[in-house]
């Protein structure tokens, strides 16, 4: 689509959403543009109960605002997951100036002892490279055995020191090498050299071992971790990803979408020869914009594509009307890495620390490439509204239909396109189109009915069309109650907490 037709479409996206938002439990549904990713497949379990690969990219997509419209979105091209990633990859837990400087004045009061621990761990496990400091994030070589390798040996990534005796540490590390043992009396006393210091170093230990098991979980999901194991549209090869639940069932989704006397949207559009192959458009009596005829509604036989231009004489002019009779909806949440790290993967509270710490000399978590602004923007979704493919109705004003109409009428099997948005793939296309001529013999209707599912649904092919998008910023932070001015007599305090920052509220995984 061109830039100008993907503004046009907007309209007829904000007219759905704002019907649907009184009809289902989503009531803050957005305008959104699936463009080539079409309907939902709302059959995301195949019969061993495995995840379809189709349904778990679809819920994984990031909805990017429109860059013509403020509060419309566009969905596709990126995963939220692949950013999330990237976002954590670049974040660094600091220390403030002042903690900095005095666990540097401890280590420097205790330098003897460090340089005896670094001596006996090199011994007994060679020299620490600059490679490896640098994949461990270390800046001192004590940071390296300290942050690093020690919480490996204790199998706890949250791991903390404490003073004690060898016996103690011997039992808090079970997973050491042998070749440990040599470095445990020198270790023993470095720690309870820094009693008044392990508080700032167990606080740095832990952040940076939650970031490191969200970042390897989120790369690396595995059953062990509590990832969900997806199955690609072959019905064979399977894989692990990151986990998301959907909220419902999709036998729910289904029975929903049959009920189509309970629900329903239905949205007119008048579109009016402007000149060569463009339309201008009126969306539910209010005026929209000008769009190719090829970029508002085609059909599609096994021979040929035709924009709906295309059946009767030039400069048409056609009312379309169309219905989606039974609405539905889902909600998911990505599955919460769990206290211990083990299990899960999404911790928006690291990367929303790190927006709220930006240009501040605090002890925390920070970006260190990353822009904090574009952190704060990041949406994600967190349900969609849907609808059973929509039935059409194409009105023109002209006398009779053409030869490329008599060929459509003929054909049985039929792809749609809306808007740019394929409504029918692989078999579960619309079966035949109606064409009926008026008694005064001075228009002609064009009718497609969306096909009826299946007793036995293809999970690749049955979807449903997806009338608007729940979003949330999970990394924007809440912003803080204003102060009033003392000097007002009626000063007032307005709080201005934007919810979407808080993470969803549904149920993890």
């Amino acid at each position: 689509m061109a830039h100008r037709d993907l503004y046009t479409s907007m309209d007829y996206y904000r007219a759905l959403a704002e019907k649907s938002r009184s009809l289902t439990e989503i009531k803050d549904a957005r305008p959104v543009n699936v463009g080539a990713a079409g309907g939902f497949p709302f059959y995301y379990k195949d019969k061993s109960n495995w995840f379809t690969e189709l349904a778990w990219t679809y819920l994984n997509y990031r909805p990017t605002p429109s860059s013509t419209v403020a509060g419309e979105y566009i969905l596709g091209a990126e995963l939220a997951g692949t950013k999330y990633l990237a976002y954590l990859r670049d974040v660094q837990f600091l220390l403030s100036s002042k903690d900095e400087e005095a666990l540097e004045q401890g280590q420097i009061d205790n330098q003897e002892a460090g340089q005896m621990l670094v001596s006996d761990y090199e011994r007994a496990f060679g020299e620490i490279t600059d490679e490896e400091m640098q994949t461990a994030n270390a800046r001192t070589k004590i940071g390296y055995i300290l942050d690093y390798q020690i919480p490996i040996w204790a199998d706890k990534p949250h791991f903390k020191f404490q003073t004690g005796n060898v016996d103690d540490l011997e039992a808090a590390l079970p997973n050491r090498p042998s070749e440990s043992d040599g470095i445990l009396v020198a270790l023993c006393e470095y720690i309870n050299a820094l009693e008044k210091y392990l508080p700032i170093i167990n606080m740095q230990g832990a952040a940076r071992g939650r970031r490191d098991q969200a970042i390897k979980n989120t790369h690396d999901p595995s059953k062990e971790n509590g990832g969900l194991k997806t199955v690609a549209p072959d019905g064979k090869t399977t894989k692990y990803r990151v986990a998301y639940q959907p909220s419902r069932d999709p036998k729910a989704i289904r029975a929903d979408l049959e009920k189509a006397a309970r629900s329903s949207v239905a949205i007119n559009i008048k579109a009016r020869h402007y000149k060569e192959g463009e339309a201008s458009l009126e969306i539910d009596g209010r005026a929209g914009g000008i769009i190719g005829w090829a970029g508002l509604l085609a059909f599609g036989t096994s021979t040929a594509s035709y924009s709906v231009d295309k059946f009767a004489a030039s400069q048409v002019s056609i009312d379309i009307d169309i219905t989606m009779r039974g609405l539905s909806w889902v909600q998911a949440a990505p599955a919460l890495l769990s206290e211990d790290g083990k299990t899960g993967w999404f911790d928006p509270g690291i990367l929303k620390e790190a927006v709220k710490n930006d240009g501040q000399d605090i002890t925390g978590y920070h970006l260190f490439h990353y822009p904090a602004d574009e952190v704060a923007e990041f949406w994600m979704q967190q349900g969609l509204v849907l609808g059973c493919l929509p039935s059409i109705k194409v009105t023109y004003y002209a006398g009779r239909w053409n030869q490329a109409g008599e060929e459509l009428r003929q054909s049985a099997d039929l792809g749609v396109t809306l808007f740019g948005i394929p409504l029918a793939i692989a078999r579960n296309r619309y079966k035949k189109a109606n064409f009926e001529r008026s008694a005064d013999g001075k228009s002609f209707t064009l009718t497609v009915e969306p096909p009826v599912g299946s007793e036995v649904p293809n999970l690749t092919d049955h979807r449903a069309h997806v009338l608007g998008v729940q979003v949330h910023q999970p990394f924007k932070p809440e912003e803080s109650p204003k102060v009033p001015d003392s000097r007002r007599p009626d000063a007032t305090v307005e709080l201005t907490t934007d919810l979407r920052g808080e993470p969803d509220a549904l149920t993890p995984v």
